[in-house]
């Protein structure tokens, strides 16, 4: 995928304030909102569903010649959940290990809404919009650009915060595409869950100084575990309870990195990886929380 070959957009771009996404079948049974981080290696990908029944994609896995994440991994999951047609595919940026299987998703799974960060002021589009660049445009998938301070309201007392990246741009900005990663912390009733894409220290920063709300109960760990990322101010305020990490096995990145581990179990949080725990799913009915792993561990619990 050419990662530089943009949408036409920046008019498309949707004014700041709520949005809202209706489920078009019946609330799911059980009442429970979950998101399951799915091992698809060195890379991010997770399934999002709903108690009124939206099923949301965050991010697609690695896709090369040889291997394409989406449909060997993210595809089948959906689909073993009954899910024929995504609600909204949501793509954090444009590294292939985050959006490389978004082409294959978008034709296996028709979204109605692709949702990408908004692109910074002063600054080229963010290439995330290349996730379409190799379909041809398709009049039923809404295209949505999301920035900080909006919120998707994904049904009663669910609600989808995103705290980056800003529409502005301050002397000194790293305007890289992990810095301007969407950042999202999406709520049920008292329970919260940050998930961080690839967020490095300058945008913790910047999320923190904006003074949204970030503390959360489950953190998506930044970066794979990168040291770039997870500072110590950022944790202090996350204060997660439990941490995920998406990361891939003997990856030559040395991710995730031990001053990070070190760093989040320090600030108290039970840490789970993709690597050795497998798909990591948490749960919720807005009031006690659960998470289940794959392999190994598995933990319950009223977060304070």
């Amino acid at each position: 995928m050419n990662p530089r070959r943009l949408l036409p957009a920046a008019a498309a771009m949707a004014a700041a304030g709520a949005a809202v996404m209706v489920a078009n079948r019946p609330p799911a049974a059980d009442g429970m909102l979950s998101v399951t981080f799915l091992d698809v290696g060195q890379g991010d990908a997770a399934v999002v569903r709903t108690p009124n029944g939206l099923t949301l994609a965050v991010d697609t896995g690695r896709s090369t010649s040889n291997s394409d994440l989406s449909r060997s991994v993210v595809a089948p999951h959906l689909r073993s959940l009954g899910v024929s047609r995504l609600d909204g595919l949501l793509v954090t940026h444009s590294d292939d290990d985050h959006a490389g299987g978004a082409e294959s998703l978008l034709g296996l799974l028709s979204p109605k809404s692709l949702l990408l960060p908004a692109p910074v002021a002063g600054q080229p589009e963010d290439a995330a919009a290349a996730v379409a660049s190799r379909r041809k445009p398709d009049a039923s998938v809404r295209l949505r650009w999301l920035s900080r301070g909006q919120t998707v309201q994904l049904g009663p007392k669910v609600r989808l915060q995103v705290l980056n990246p800003s529409t502005e741009r301050t002397d000194g900005d790293e305007a890289t595409d992990n810095n301007r990663s969407l950042v999202l912390r999406l709520t049920y009733g008292t329970r919260s869950i940050l998930m961080e894409a690839d967020a490095e220290g300058e945008a913790e920063r910047d999320m923190l100084q904006s003074g949204l709300p970030v503390r959360s109960d489950v953190l998506k760990v930044s970066h794979h575990g990168s040291r770039s990322a997870s500072t110590e101010a950022w944790l202090n305020a996350v204060r997660p309870a439990y941490a995920v990490i998406s990361v891939g096995r003997r990856n030559r990145y040395g991710h995730p990195h031990p001053t990070v581990l070190t760093a989040l179990r320090q600030c108290g949080a039970q840490v789970y990886r993709t690597d050795r725990n497998g798909n990591v799913s948490v749960r919720t009915d807005g009031t006690r929380l659960t998470l289940a792993t794959q392999r190994g561990r598995a933990a319950s619990g009223a977060t304070p």
